[in-house]
């Protein structure tokens, strides 16, 4: 019994310890249970962190199987092309998402990162819902598995069909990495956060109002110029610090917003980098729990470069638009078959007489009624082969109605261009009805003057240098006897001059100076009979233009004339002396006077070097300067006292009296106005009309000096002759007074070198 006993003991022990196991276990069980659901409720927190970065961030992050299988896309991307996030999983992402023209493009790239499993860059253009199509700039990376192979593809895009004139801003991927080894939580948890790392965007976790950065990664401190550990310790002042002066209010009164439940807005904002170097942002917040505590993930990308860029592209677009709009030409761009205006500048309006608006809403018929009936096959058939592509002749004339019923030439000069992903034909367009008018009345002028020509009284031809007529008209022929033109332009040009070596001098100074004006040439006949002829002609290019007169009748009459004008000037000299003589007999005391005055004239004349045609009339004028003396009595003129004021004034009115005697002879010369005013002076005590300085004429002021050097050097009957010395000192004191100063110096220096006598 005791050994039962004891049996029984050890059997009722048993039980306890198993169940002591048992509860043990049962603990560890739930010890590990309440650590999984703690590492469940973290991953949960770090999955919903991650993927709120991902759908507040603006650019594409996308997911897909090696067979082009959607797994994930981000809110952003899915709303850009009009899907829900839950409508794109599952689909093939080439074939719903990317524009069927680049569906091979794509695939080409796609297998290629199959091969390589490396990140490939591309644009494309991708699909939207509605069939709109979007360009955008695709980076994909491949993630694989433990086996070395591709367990999925993970790409990365950003939209630039908005910024397609901006410069592309460079994107970063995730790049190769290798995975945890356990398929597990962790696994994903490290997907994401490497995702998160390698953002091509800057991203902060800000809390608190004034904020402070919790999180940074490493793009964000590569735009600000500090690193991660200088941004999350950073305090409020140094956070509100990297704001450009003035924004601080705004963006902290925004951030307050937010966080009480406003909706997140895209925005860009202008920050200062650790170097104070001045960027722009383009940020987007969104709300979420960091922590425990309440916050905000900002995403943002630097947009300086493409704020400049956009900022001269807007500046360069706005001078080209109004460029295009005030350009002298007319531009259209036309689409499709009909054609259709899609843009019409303001000259275009103005050569057809309608509005731009009335222009873009043509129908077809109001298409045809613009162009000319007789050239509308014209236009429509080069309009849709250059449409086409086909290769035509870029410019032609073609005729339009304006609105207000005239006719207009128009020249057009067309392209084919992309328009809105179209093909189009750009199209310029310039009035030239002002043109064809001109070229019409030029064709007629040219006719008429042709006509002209061919019918002149002069002589027109035209030669080559080699000497072969191009054309003559009929009265160069009938200068040199020939029948017609025709029969003139069969013979060399060197066979019709008289001397061989005429031509050569004559092409000689042509070639000189391009042209050769009123030069003398001897010519003969058909009949050997010769001409003088008197030609001007131009050289332009190797040919001659030239204009000929026939002068032998002329030369004939000059010669006669010469002889004729000769014989008057002889006579007339005559009458001078005689006129001279007749005034001398009445006066014997001045006997040789007008004479003298006359020589000294011509010395004077020489040192001044007066043209010869002064010279002639002022010598003439001198030598009759007293003719009006031959009305004044003759006692008068040789009495030998002091004449009364009655006589005085007699004497005094001589130079109009010969003035009125002279105007009576046709002198080539202005005789009579010299010797009308060789008693003037400079000061206006002269006489008869009291003239000074400048209204004296020249001729007149030489006469002047020369009459009065002679006169006092002269015995007149009421006084002897001055010495040389007194004559000078007369005329030198009143230089400047009463006589020009350069003639008086001038006679002075005359009179000085003994090349003027004066006794």
């Amino acid at each position: 019994m005791d050994f039962l006993g004891e049996k029984t003991q050890d059997n009722q022990d048993k039980p306890s310890d198993e169940i002591q196991q048992l509860q043990a276990q049962k603990a560890s069980l739930e010890n590990a249970f309440e650590q999984l659901n703690a590492d469940r409720e973290s991953l949960k927190q770090e999955l919903d962190f991650a993927m709120k970065m991902i759908n507040s961030s603006p650019t594409y992050f996308f997911t897909a199987s090696p067979e082009c299988i959607t797994l994930l896309m981000n809110e952003t991307m899915a709303r850009a092309l009009g899907y829900k996030s839950t409508e794109v999983i599952g689909k093939d992402f080439i074939k719903y998402f990317v524009f069927p023209g680049e569906q091979l493009h794509v695939l080409k790239h796609w297998k290629e990162l199959q091969n390589h499993k490396s990140t490939v860059v591309f644009e494309t253009i991708l699909l939207n819902k509605d069939r709109s199509q979007r360009a955008a700039e695709i980076h994909c990376s491949a993630i694989l598995n433990n086996q070395k192979e591709i367990d999925v593809i993970f790409g990365v895009g950003i939209d630039t069909s908005i910024r397609n004139r901006a410069q592309k801003i460079a994107a970063g991927t995730a790049g190769e990495f290798e995975p945890p080894a356990e398929d597990s939580p962790r696994r994903i948890e490290e997907k994401y956060r490497q995702l998160i790392e390698n953002l091509a965007e800057g991203m902060f976790v800000v809390q608190g109002i004034p904020p402070c950065i919790v999180y940074a990664n490493p793009v964000a401190a590569e735009i600000f110029g500090y690193t991660i550990e200088e941004l999350i310790e950073m305090n409020e002042d140094q956070v509100l610090g990297l704001l450009a002066a003035g924004d601080e209010p705004a963006i902290l009164r925004r951030f307050e917003e937010v966080l009480k439940g406003a909706t997140p807005q895209r925005n860009e904002l202008c920050i200062k980098a650790k170097d104070g170097a001045v960027k722009w942002i383009q940020i987007f917040g969104q709300t979420m729990t960091y922590n425990g505590k309440p916050s905000i993930v900002i995403t943002f990308f630097d947009i300086t470069v493409q704020r400049q860029t956009l900022d001269h592209l807007r500046e360069s677009e706005g001078k080209y638009r109004a460029l295009i709009d005030k350009s002298p030409l007319g531009l259209v761009i036309a689409q499709g078959i009909p054609p259709r205006m899609v843009y019409v500048n303001e000259v275009i309006a103005e050569i057809t007489g309608y509005t731009i608006h009335e222009l873009m809403n043509f129908s077809l018929e109001q298409t045809k009624e613009l162009i000319y009936q007789d050239d509308r096959a014209l236009f429509f058939g080069r309009y849709q082969s250059r449409l086409a592509g086909e290769v035509v002749p870029s410019s032609y004339e073609f005729r339009i109605n304006r609105k207000d019923g005239q006719t207009r030439w128009i020249r057009i000069y067309s392209s084919r261009i992309m328009y809105n992903g179209e093909p189009a034909v750009q199209a310029s367009f310039l009035d030239i009805t002002g043109h064809r008018q001109m070229q019409n009345e030029l064709q007629e002028s040219e006719r008429k003057y042709r006509t002209l020509i061919d019918n002149a009284l002069i002589g027109v031809y035209k030669t080559n240098l080699s000497g072969q007529f191009i054309y003559a008209n009929n009265a160069f022929a009938r200068m040199l006897d020939y029948n017609d033109p025709d029969d003139l332009t069969r013979v060399p040009v060197e066979a019709m001059y008289c001397e061989a070596s005429a031509r050569s001098r004559f092409l000689t100074v042509l070639k000189e100076n391009g042209r050769i004006d009123h030069h003398e040439i001897a010519l003969r006949t058909k009949r050997g009979q010769e001409k003088t002829m008197l030609v001007s002609a131009i050289l332009e290019n190797d040919i001659i233009s030239g204009m000929i007169v026939d002068i032998s009748d002329r030369q004939h009459m000059q010669e006669r004339l010469k002889d004729n004008l000769e014989k008057y000037q002889g006579l007339m000299l005559n009458t001078i002396h005689a006129m001279a003589s007749m005034l001398e007999t009445r006066d014997p005391y001045t006997a040789g006077h007008q004479h003298r005055v006359a020589e000294l004239v011509l010395c004077i004349c020489v040192a001044m070097d007066l043209s010869e045609t002064q010279v002639k009339g002022l010598h003439t004028a001198a030598m009759i300067h007293d003719i009006g003396k031959i009305y004044v009595p003759a006692e008068i003129l040789s009495r030998p006292s002091t004449l009364t004021e009655s006589e005085f004034a007699l004497i005094k009115i001589h130079p109009m009296v010969g003035r009125d005697i002279l105007t009576k002879i046709d002198f080539p010369w202005p005789v009579a106005d010299i010797v009308l005013q060789h008693h003037e002076r400079l000061n206006g005590t002269g006489y008869p009309k009291g003239l000074k300085g400048d209204e004296i004429m020249i001729e007149a002021r030489i006469l002047a000096v020369a009459d009065v050097i002679e006169a006092m050097s002269s015995h007149r009957p009421y006084r002897a002759a001055l010495s040389t010395q007194e004559t000078l000192s007369e005329i030198e004191q009143n230089a400047g007074i009463l006589y020009d100063p350069v003639v008086v110096e001038i006679a002075l220096d005359l009179i000085k070198e003994k090349r003027l006598l004066i006794t």
